[in-house]
């Protein structure tokens, strides 16, 4: 598959890619404003229903709070009818009532006729008594209102006014009775007063009432009874037990949000509240479909615009692929030739490939060729670097040939004199002599097996108690001998803020500063001067840190000299090792082992 068709393709994919996850947030993130639209939509619908249901129930509230703070009303203890000790049904007019009765009994009809809604006033005190208006109403013998539902639901309710379960008149209408608690003139209980109050015109304008296209109300009493239903007026006439149920888990559902499947199969959005004072239960039901209607209209939308600018780009980027897709060419031909190696030994291939690297001079691809050239630059500075590796190795081999001849040429030499010498004196000579060299030469072996555990990863420390003043004594005393020799001036100081016991390797860190001082010896010319320093820097949570310096006035080193010091088989330069021996390891291996120690 070429280049150019690959990237239309991946270019197509990533587009593809791009517009659907734009197509699918934009789809998400309108659905979600949507529902969350719905839901504020639904809540204010609730909320304005509960406070339209008060509203309405007002004007009872209102006339029968006006009664119970009448003085007419609050002086009538004991003078109302009492139907208790009847013998029989009695119709009271009112030409029969009591003088104090027919006074209320003229209050409660104009009570009666100020509203439409209102039915029946009465009033029930707790010693059974009884008023009511209009006049006419049949009173069985025994008659206690006390014993009446009504009476015991106002009674026993916590709340001053009681709204009634609203019930089915045999006419077909929908009637509540409102009731108040009342108290006589010395604030003690007196009993109820109440107004029926007729629903009619409230429930019939919610039962109309539609919310969008598809929206309708249902509302419930305190007893899960359905007064209102937009979509099925005939549930009213059922008992709570008949209903179907979709509308029992309604009635039975707190405050919120449902989600249910509707009668028709379809999924239904349901928001339902609780009115205050009044305990009836308002739900605003409408199909989910209504609600993402305008989801899908703004997908389909999205869908149409992306798939016009799909096909526009697509276009764009077959016009551009050739111009884009040359250079990109060249650079793989150039790739090819690199990959190959054969380019660093011809200069016809190594002149192709400076003309492939240099036509695409121009943006990306213009980068990417600077990036090869930079490439090809850093592999031919490898490449010199490992050339130049290889030799210090092979400098290195020649060193500790010469190392390691010398002393063994030595002990051979030595060991042939003291085999021959007459005297104890020459065998003394030639056997200190044969110490000497097998010193050496177990020092230049010991320096290759640590750099070799160190490269290796093997080279662990100890942790021991030591003293930090008789290791480096030990120190001392070894080069003591070549200090002499050579007719140094040395001098050394101890910070005594050091503590006297230290824990750590101090084989490893002897191994450091004799190495350390040792190259002081070797490379200062005789008659110079050599010091050691030893400082306590800082001490804290039980660690210390001590800097140790040497310092001596030898022959120096220069800068470029010092940048390859440190480095495994490399000296300040290749005639050192021949001047003064050595492996080239020593600062080395030490510079690891203090890396090793946490210092530097």
């Amino acid at each position: 598959m070429s280049i150019r068709v690959r990237l239309i393709l991946t270019a197509s994919l990533c587009l593809f890619l791009a517009f659907g996850g734009i197509s699918f947030l934009v789809f998400h993130s309108a659905k979600e404003a949507a529902n969350a639209s719905f839901r504020t939509m639904a809540v204010t619908q609730t909320t304005r229903v509960g406070e339209w249901i008060n509203t309405f129930l007002s004007p009872g509230v209102m006339n029968i709070r006006y009664l119970a703070n009448m003085e007419l009303v609050r002086a009538s203890r004991g003078k109302l009818t009492s139907y208790l000790n009847t013998s029989e049904t009695t119709t009271l007019f009112y030409a029969n009532h009591p003088p104090y009765e027919r006074l209320i009994y003229d209050e409660f009809i104009r009570i009666s006729r100020s509203n439409e809604n209102f039915g029946l006033v009465f009033m029930a005190n707790n010693d059974g008594q009884y008023a009511q208006a209009p006049e006419g109403h049949i009173k069985r013998a025994g008659y206690d209102p006390r014993q009446r539902s009504w009476y015991k639901e106002a009674m026993e309710s916590g709340r001053e006014v009681t709204v009634t379960t609203p019930y089915l008149t045999t006419g077909g209408g929908i009637v509540c009775s409102i009731m108040i608690k009342t108290h006589d003139s010395e604030g003690e209980p007196l009993g109820l007063l109440g107004v029926d109050y007729s629903l009619d015109s409230l429930t019939q304008d919610l039962a109309a009432r539609r919310i969008l296209r598809t929206g309708y109300l249902v509302v419930f009493d305190q007893g899960g009874r359905i007064i209102v239903d937009g979509h099925h007026p005939e549930y009213i006439a059922l008992k709570p037990e008949e209903y179907p149920e979709l509308r029992r888990r309604i009635a039975a559902a707190p405050d919120g949000v449902l989600h249910d499947v509707g009668e028709r199969g379809l999924e239904e959005f349901i928001t339902i509240h609780t009115i205050e004072n009044v305990g009836w239960k308002v739900a605003v039901v409408f199909e989910e479909s209504e609600m993402l209607e305008s989801s899908y209209s703004l997908l389909l939308s999205i869908l149409t615009i992306s798939g016009g600018i799909f096909c526009l780009t697509i276009a764009s980027l077959l016009i551009l692929a050739r111009s884009i897709v040359r250079p990109i060419e060249k650079l793989v031909e150039a790739s090819v030739i690199i990959s190959d190696g054969a380019y660093e030994d011809s200069p016809e291939l190594r002149a192709s490939l400076e003309e492939k690297l240099s036509v695409t001079g121009q943006g990306e691809s213009g980068k990417l060729a600077e990036a090869l050239k930079t490439m090809i630059d850093t592999l031919h500075k490898r490449i010199e670097g490992a050339k130049a590796a290889s030799r210090a190795k092979s400098e290195f081999l020649s060193n500790m040939s010469h190392e390691m001849r010398t002393p063994m040429n030595a002990i051979i030499g030595m060991s042939k004199i003291g085999r021959q010498a007459a005297t104890l004196e020459r065998k003394d000579y030639a056997f200190g002599k044969i110490e000497e060299a097998s010193e050496h030469l177990l020092g230049v072996l010991n320096d290759i097996l640590d750099m070799s555990k160190i490269e290796a990863n093997k080279l662990e420390l100890a942790s021991t108690e030591f003293s930090f003043t008789h290791m480096l004594q030990k120190i001392i005393d070894v080069v003591n001998f070549r200090v002499e020799e050579k007719r140094h001036t040395f001098s050394s100081h101890v910070d005594t803020a050091i503590p006297p016991v230290l824990i750590g390797d101090d084989q490893h860190l002897a191994q450091v500063i004799a190495n350390v001082l040792g190259n002081a010896v070797k490379f200062t010319p005789e008659g110079g001067s050599i010091s050691l320093d030893a400082q306590l820097l800082e001490e804290h949570d039980g660690l210390c840190t001590v800097q140790i310096k040497v310092r001596d006035n030898g022959i120096g080193i220069s800068e470029e000299q010092q940048a390859r010091l440190f480095h495994s088989f490399e000296q300040a330069d290749s005639g050192t090792s021949r001047n003064f021996g050595g492996t080239g390891l020593g600062l080395a291996i030490s510079k690891r082992i203090i890396e090793m120690m946490g210092g530097k």
